[in-house]
């Protein structure tokens, strides 16, 4: 696959300066048709990205008028909201609450205990001594 080269032959040169002649010049292309093809495909490429560039411009411009709008609303909020404070009487201190909520708890696990200890029965003898102690250390545990 070799390239075909396009090649340009000129024709009614004159031997003036380009500046002085007026005539026009007549050129012969080779591949005419595709030449012509590929430079009508880059002017509408050109033409293509022109308009996104002015798009782009365009969306440039509204994000800075926007940007300025929103600074401008902000500062504004920024100022009502420090009047507002200014105005608003200023509420007393909460009072800390107390733990009672604790006390309830720590009162259930001493109930809780108790009965436990009621149904244990009394030991005979060392063995089941501390199969009782055993089982309130168990019993312990589990309520933690």
């Amino acid at each position: 696959m070799t390239k075909k080269k396009h090649h340009i032959v000129k024709k009614n040169i004159s031997p003036h300066h380009e500046h002085e002649d007026k005539e026009p010049i007549h050129v012969r292309l080779e591949y005419s048709n595709s030449l012509r093809k590929s430079i009508l495909r880059c002017t509408i490429d050109s033409t293509h990205m022109l308009k996104s560039l002015e798009e782009i411009r365009g969306i440039k411009e509204r994000k800075e008028k926007l940007l300025e709008r929103f600074h401008t609303t902000y500062s504004n909020i920024k100022s009502l909201v420090k009047e507002l404070n200014k105005d608003l009487p200023s509420l007393p201190p909460e009072p800390k609450k107390e733990e009672p909520i604790l006390v309830k708890e720590e009162i259930h696990k001493e109930q809780k205990i108790e009965p436990i200890k009621s149904k244990i029965e009394e030991p005979q003898d060392e063995i089941s001594m501390l199969k009782k102690e055993l089982a309130e250390i168990e019993s312990k545990l589990k309520e933690i």
